[in-house]
């Protein structure tokens, strides 16, 4: 299997460059602000079809949210049945998932992916589910304690992540390679990495509220 690991230092950079881009008021760690702005939900809750793993406020002072699936929708599948033709910038967003599950579903002979098994997928009365960014599961892979914890105590649910799987994400870097996340990084030491479209790794749905 041939996949391209990130140095340390390119994961700094792609933080460093969310924290730059998001202006949201947000604490993925803690359960509420700490600068004394007040939530309904919090990190760790069962809520919405599968359980919050990150809570902030707009500019308005609405209250949103992450919410990631109970289960793995798939352990072995492949990011797309299209592997050597790039999508372009719509689908190379780093923070917006669901804008990159739409062009990955509309690339022309696209038949499946792991974009399209979310987008597929009905949980908890809910429709709207979706492939994570890089951003995004970076925020899940900073809380996946909590979110295991809960996971733990729900029945039917089953944890992040099976031993030795990856998970895709939906942000395209180019005509052949795709970012996946290793949440299983204290074996490997890495979290983030490159891998060709035609591999088979885990997929994980969120949707936001």
């Amino acid at each position: 299997m041939k996949k391209l690991f990130l140095s340390g230092l390119l994961t700094i950079n792609f933080l460093f460059l969310f924290a730059q881009s998001s202006n949201r008021i947000s604490n993925p760690i803690n359960n509420n602000s700490t600068t004394g702005n007040s939530f309904t939900h919090y990190v760790g809750e069962l809520y919405g079809g599968g359980v919050v793993f990150d809570v902030y406020k707009d500019e308005t002072g609405h209250e949103h949210g992450l919410i990631v699936a109970l289960n793995d929708q798939a352990t072995e599948q492949a990011w797309s049945n299209v592997t050597s033709v790039s999508i372009g910038n719509s689908t190379q967003n780093e923070w917006d998932g669901l804008q990159n599950s739409r062009s990955i579903i509309r690339q022309q002979n696209h038949t499946s992916s792991a974009a399209k098994i979310c987008f597929d997928l009905c949980d908890g009365g809910f429709h709207d589910w979706y492939l994570p960014a890089l951003n995004e599961m970076e925020i899940l892979y900073t809380v996946k304690m909590k979110v295991n914890r809960t996971l733990h105590r729900t029945s039917g649910a089953t944890q992040l992540i099976s031993r030795d799987n990856y998970y895709w994400t939906s942000t395209e870097v180019n005509s052949e390679s795709v970012f996946y996340a290793n949440f299983t990084t204290i074996l490997s030491g890495n979290v983030w990495g490159l891998s060709e479209k035609y591999f088979q790794f885990a997929v994980r749905a969120i949707r936001a509220f």
